[in-house]
């Protein structure tokens, strides 16, 4: 009854402005600032009146051929008895500053996605009558979402601006004598190297099948929700419920995971496991098991925990096991639009998400290499082959190759111990 009711009640909504939009029309006759600044942010589907449209689109017009556009020039494009030519007069006679152009301009667009928004409310509400399905939501939740963040990614910033807030972050900096302050992946080396994981950041981390990529990510879960104390969200697309819990089990307790899944801990293995399982119980950690993710059930489930739980970060496990049949694109087509869409939802909700990928075996992406160009952090993980010089505690056994990091140093090998049986990594010292 709520959901008939809230779309029972858009009918009730202004979702129109015809005098801004008139406003906006004349400030656009009068001078090339407010016909500029106009084009710049507005469509012809921004404008509800159908002649407001059609007029908006032939100034457009009239200056991309380099004519000023005019009352008499746009007089000589239509034909007669198409536009009413009293509306027409009217507009020209409307004068506005030019310093006030973008408050109208702001005007148009909030009503405009305000049509916009009620038109997905009313589809959904149609969809849900003839047929209810909760595939339904997702769908509305996604398209809602990506209707919200249209306008808040893409913004000017001024030199004024860029300077000021810089002088600001260097300020901070000096303030913080070089403290890491992005989440830590509780690897020293990789900390430092990344500075940490930032808000907004898309992390990439690649390896090849079975070499310790989801080990890899539980780890890093481990050090931002159980360390950290910082509300994690893991989306889980291979593991079943079983697995996850040997893994945690084992990679808390320090017990092989071979030892806890075949019943062969020992008594005194047992004061171990509970005091890991008290670990836990109290972390902010949430697993969301999700075999048939796609994209729109990426978007929902992370802001859908974001709102609930405020969640810091996010991992996705994997990319590979995410549904990519979309029937215009290819496979790595579909992948790189599943990379860039979930950098700006890292944007939006400004939490930085760790997404896992498959490498080939020439330890090249799998697929889709183009979306190295969409990550902020491109990281791969794979075993140490050649002897190293000098002496590590514990001794390495895996590289975290850092190969692109947008805010610091990138081809950077880090060394760090993979201790399979318990599947927890470590960093390594060097003495």
């Amino acid at each position: 009854m709520l959901t008939l009711g809230l779309f029972r009640g858009c009918t009730e909504i202004n979702l129109y402005d015809l005098e801004s939009e008139k406003y906006i029309l004349g400030a656009m006759l009068q001078n090339d600032y407010c016909l500029t600044e106009s084009m710049a942010a507005l469509g012809k589907e921004d404008f509800y009146d159908q002649l407001h449209q059609t007029v908006f689109e032939m100034i457009v017009k009239l200056y991309q051929r380099g004519i000023k556009p005019t009352y008499f020039e746009l007089v000589k494009e239509v034909s007669p008895g198409l536009i009413d030519l009293d509306r027409l007069s009217d507009i020209t006679k409307v004068y506005i500053k030019d310093k006030n152009i973008l408050y109208w301009i702001e005007r148009i667009k909030s009503f405009s996605q305000l049509r916009k928004f009620v038109g997905i409310l009313r589809v959904a509400g149609d969809q849900l009558k003839e047929a209810p399905r909760v595939e339904i939501i997702e769908e509305t939740e996604a398209a809602i979402f990506k209707l919200s963040y249209q306008d808040q990614v893409d913004r000017i910033i001024s030199a004024k601006e860029l300077a000021l807030s810089t002088i600001d972050k260097i300020e901070e900096l000096r303030q913080s004598r070089g403290i890491i302050s992005g989440l830590k992946t509780g690897i020293p080396k990789l900390d430092t190297t990344l500075w940490g994981m930032k808000p907004g950041d898309l992390i990439l981390l690649g390896s090849r099948t079975g070499g310790g990529k989801t080990a890899l990510s539980l780890n890093i879960a481990r050090a931002v929700a159980i360390s950290g104390e910082e509300a994690t969200l893991f989306i889980n697309t291979e593991m079943s419920t079983m697995q996850l819990q040997f893994r945690l089990s084992s990679m808390l307790s320090g017990i092989p995971a071979s030892d806890i899944r075949g019943g062969a801990a020992k008594d005194e293995d047992f004061k171990e496991l509970t005091q890991a399982m008290n670990q836990l119980y109290k972390a902010p950690l949430y697993f969301y098991n999700a075999p048939n993710l796609n994209l729109q059930k990426l978007i929902s489930i992370t802001r859908k925990f974001h709102t609930q739980h405020k969640i810091k970060f996010a991992i996705v496990d994997y990319i590979g096991r995410m549904d990519k049949h979309t029937a215009d694109l290819t496979e790595w087509q579909a992948l790189e639009q599943i990379v860039k869409s979930t950098k700006i939802l890292a944007q939006n909700l400004q939490i930085p998400i760790l997404v896992i990928t498959q490498l080939n075996d020439d330890f090249k992406l799998q697929a889709a290499r183009r979306m190295e160009n969409e990550a902020d952090i491109f990281l791969k993980f794979y075993p140490i082959e050649e002897e190293l010089e000098g002496h590590y505690v514990p001794r390495p056994t895996h590289f975290i190759y850092v190969q692109k990091n947008r805010d610091g140093e990138s081809n950077v090998k880090v060394p760090v111990f993979f201790n399979k049986p318990t599947q927890v990594v470590v960093g390594c010292e060097r003495y």
